[in-house]
């Protein structure tokens, strides 16, 4: 089962998230999924994949200045389509985007 959390990064020892990503996870990505990624660093989202266990990944994105969206997933690409849309929503709302 997914986990899904909205934290605020004070609450989050995790937070301390960076764009100077390891490569590894990003090759998993699919090229839309490159692009999606592109698109949150753009609007100011760090983002990072850590493992927390064996065949597990959890992503974690800041999506500034307060919220910190968390998936764990067995797979990288479905842990990313998870927060992207919870980060793009998150960007569209903040700045009345359609």
């Amino acid at each position: 089962m997914k986990n899904h959390a909205v934290t605020s990064p004070r609450e989050e020892q995790t937070a301390r998230v960076s764009n100077s990503l390891s490569s590894s996870w990003i090759d998993q990505l699919t090229p839309t999924q490159r692009q999606q990624l592109q698109w949150l660093t753009a609007h100011q989202c760090e983002v990072q994949a850590v493992c927390v266990k064996p065949n597990h990944t959890r992503l974690e994105v800041i999506v500034k200045p307060h919220i910190l969206l968390v998936e764990s997933a067995p797979n990288v690409r479905e842990a990313f389509e998870v927060v992207h849309r919870l980060a793009r929503y998150l960007i569209t709302k903040s700045l009345h985007l359609p």
